[in-house]
C-alpha cells in the first residue's frame, strides 16, 4: 500500500509530504481547494500522461515522490525482475515532469519508461475518477476479477498449463513441416559433422583429463625444480623440517620423563614427523617417475588444436563440443524420422487440444457460475447506493478456437443499466462519472478479498448523492479500507466521518501566489471540519455537537 507522498511545484502545489497508513483516508476541502491535485499527482507517480502545463509557474520542473509495500507475490517480483528492478524492502517511485514537456521516471533508482512505470502502476493502486483510470472498463480486468471472485486460481493454473502444453506442440510442429522442404541437404551437412565430431570422441572428462596432462607436461621443468626444493625442505638439506621436528621430539621426551603433561606434546612431535616422512617419500617417488616425453607433448598438443579447430568450425567454446555433437546427432535423427516424429507430433496435440478445450469449459462453467452471484450483488448494491433501478449484468460467452489463451477461451463483459427502463449497455458507455465511481465501488467492495490491487483511489465518487445513500457509500468505502487501503476525496461529511484518518486540504492566496497545504486531523480537529462541512458559513454549537455525534458513531461502524 502507499506509506509517503511527496509532490513538488505541480500546479499550485508548492511542497507537500504525506505519511499514508492502511484503512480509509478521506481528503477534505473547499471547492477548488486543490483535493484533486493529489490525486493527480499519484497518477502522475502510477504512470499518467504527463504534461508540460502540470508543472508550476515559474518552475523548470514538478516531481512526485512515493513509497510504496512492494506486492509479496513471485508475478509481481518477475515484473521487477523483467525491468532490471531491483527489490527492496520499499518500492520507491520517483516521476519527474519538465516545464518542457519531457518527464523521466524511476522506480527504485533505476530510470523505467513511461508504459513499465504504468504495468507496475496497475499492480499498486486503482485511481476511481474520470474514465480513463478505471482498470474495471478493461475486459481483461473485467475477466480477473470475476476470476477472483469465484476462487478459480486453480482453474486458471490447470487451463495455463494446458495451454502451454498446446502451444509447445503447436510450434514443435511447426518446426517439424517446415524441416520437410530441405531435409535431405542438412541431413547430408549433419552426418558429415557428426562423423567429423565423433572421430575426436570428445568427452567432458577425456578434454578435463586432456588439459591436465598437457599442463602437467608442459611444466615438466617447474614441477622437478619445485619438487627438488621440498625435498630438501623436508628432509635432505641439513637443515630440514624433518630432522628438526626428531629433534624437537628428543627434547620434549626428555622433558616428559620431568613432567608427564608433557607427553601429549610428544606425541604430536611423533605423528608430525611421520606426517613429513610420508610427504618426503610422496616426493621422491614423483620425481623418479618423471619423465619428460616430447612425442607425447606433442600428440596432446595436436589433439587439443584439433579440438579447438573444431570448436571455432561450430562457434561453441572446448568444453561444449560433447554438448553440440549430443545437438547434432538429436538433430539428424529428427530429419531422418521427420516424417514419424510429425505424425507423432500430431497426435500429442489433438490429445493436448482436447485436454485444454475440457479444461476451459469446466472454467467457463465455473464462470458462468460465479457471474450470476456477483451480478446480483452487484445490483443490491447498486440499489443501495442510490441507483434503486439499477441492474448490473456479466456476459460470459465462448468464443472460437482460434480464440484459445492462457486464460480461457471466454469473453467475459460487464453490462449495467442505471436507471430502470434504460437498456443494459457495456461498463464502458456509461456516461455519468459519478455513476460508474459508485458501480465500481459496488464491485470492489465485494471482490475486497480476493482483489489484486492494495490501494484504491476514490475521486468524489459521492458526486450527486446525500442523506442515506452517503453513508451507506462511507461505509463502503470503510469496509473496502478495512480490508486494505482506500483514498477518498469527499465532499460529505457523512464519508469524511467513516475515515479512518483524515486530511483537510486548504488553498491560501498572498503576495501574488497561490499554495496548498495538506495536514492530517486530530480528534478535535477533524470534529471542526465536519462541523464546518455540515454548517457551511454559519458553525453552532448544535452543528458541532452533530459533527462530534457522527465522528464518535463512527468508531463502531
Amino acid at each position: 500500500m502507499l506509506r509517503y507522498l511527496q509532490v513538488k511545484h505541480l500546479a499550485v502545489i508548492d511542497e507537500i509530504e504525506l505519511e499514508f497508513d492502511g484503512g480509509m483516508t478521506v481528503f477534505t476541502g473547499e471547492t477548488g481547494a486543490g483535493k484533486s491535485i493529489l490525486i493527480e499527482a499519484l497518477g502522475l507517480a502510477l504512470g499518467d500522461r504527463a504534461e508540460s502545463s502540470m508543472v508550476r509557474a515559474g518552475c523548470e520542473q514538478a516531481s512526485i515522490s512515493a513509497i510504496f509495500d512492494p506486492l509479496p507475490d513471485a508475478a509481481f517480483s518477475e515484473l521487477l525482475e523483467q525491468h532490471g528492478i531491483e527489490r527492496e524492502e520499499d518500492l520507491v517511485i520517483k516521476r519527474q515532469v519538465g516545464s518542457d514537456g519531457r518527464s523521466r521516471a524511476f522506480v527504485n533508482g533505476s530510470p523505467v519508461p513511461a508504459a513499465v512505470l504504468r504495468s507496475i502502476g496497475e499492480r499498486l493502486a486503482d485511481i476511481h475518477g474520470q474514465h480513463e483510470h478505471h482498470s474495471l472498463l478493461r475486459r481483461a480486468a473485467q475477466r480477473e476479477l470475476l476470476d477472483e471472485f469465484g476462487h478459480h486460481e486453480p482453474l486458471l493454473g490447470v487451463v495455463g498449463t494446458a495451454h502451454g502444453h498446446v502451444r509447445a506442440l503447436q510450434d514443435r510442429l511447426a518446426q517439424l513441416e517446415g524441416d520437410s522442404g530441405s531435409a535431405d541437404s542438412e541431413a547430408e551437412l549433419l552426418r558429415h559433422q557428426v562423423s567429423e565430431l565423433k572421430a575426436l570422441q570428445p568427452t567432458a572428462e577425456g578434454i578435463a583429463a586432456l588439459d591436465e596432462e598437457h599442463r602437467r607436461l608442459a611444466n615438466a621443468g617447474r614441477l622437478a625444480e619445485g619438487c627438488g626444493q621440498l625435498l630438501d625442505l623436508l628432509s635432505d638439506a641439513e637443515d630440514n623440517a624433518q630432522g628438526m621436528v626428531d629433534h624437537a621430539a628428543r627434547e620434549v621426551g626428555s622433558l616428559a620423563r620431568l613432567d608427564a603433561r608433557f607427553a601429549e606434546v610428544a606425541a604430536m612431535l611423533e605423528a608430525a614427523s611421520i606426517q613429513l616422512g610420508e610427504a618426503a617419500l610422496w616426493l621422491r617417488h614423483y620425481c623418479d617417475g618423471m619423465d619428460a616425453d616430447p612425442a607425447r607433448v606433442e600428440q596432446i598438443e595436436q589433439r587439443i588444436a584439433e579440438l579447438h579447430d573444431l570448436a571455432r568450425k561450430h562457434r561453441v567454446p572446448v568444453p561444449e563440443l560433447p554438448a553440440q555433437l549430443g545437438r547434432l546427432e538429436q538433430r539428424l535423427y529428427e530429419l531422418e524420422h521427420g516424417a514419424e516424429l510429425r505424425q507423432q507430433v500430431r497426435a500429442d496435440l489433438a490429445a493436448a487440444l482436447q485436454a485444454y478445450d475440457e479444461a476451459a469449459m469446466r472454467l467457463h462453467e465455473a464462470r458462468v457460475e460465479a457471474s450470476t452471484g456477483l451480478a446480483a450483488a452487484v445490483t443490491r448494491n447498486m440499489h443501495e447506493l442510490g441507483m434503486p433501478g439499477g441492474k448490473f449484468v456479466i456476459g460470459v460467452g465462448l468464443q472460437d478456437d482460434a480464440a484459445r489463451a492462457a486464460h480461457g477461451g471466454d469473453r467475459v463483459e460487464f453490462e449495467v443499466t442505471a436507471n430502470p427502463g434504460q437498456p443494459l449497455r457495456p461498463l464502458s458507455k456509461v456516461a455519468s462519472g459519478g455513476e460508474l465511481s459508485r458501480i465500481s465501488l459496488a464491485i470492489q467492495v465485494l471482490s475486497a478479498e480476493g482483489r489484486h490491487v492494495p490501494t484504491f483511489v476514490f475521486d468524489e465518487v459521492d458526486v450527486g448523492i446525500g442523506g442515506r445513500v452517503a453513508a451507506i457509500v462511507g461505509r463502503m468505502l470503510r469496509e473496502l479500507g478495512g480490508n486494505g487501503q482506500v483514498l477518498c476525496v469527499t465532499h460529505l461529511p457523512q464519508v469524511a466521518a467513516l475515515g479512518h484518518h483524515h486530511i483537510r486540504i486548504e488553498k491560501t492566496v498572498g503576495a501574488g501566489t497561490t499554495r496548498i497545504e495538506a495536514a492530517p486531523l486530530g480528534r478535535e480537529a477533524r470534529v471542526e471540519e465536519l462541523a464546518r462541512m455540515l454548517g457551511g458559513v454559519t458553525i453552532t454549537k448544535q452543528t458541532v455537537a452533530h459533527a462530534r455525534a457522527m465522528l464518535e458513531a463512527s468508531a463502531t461502524a
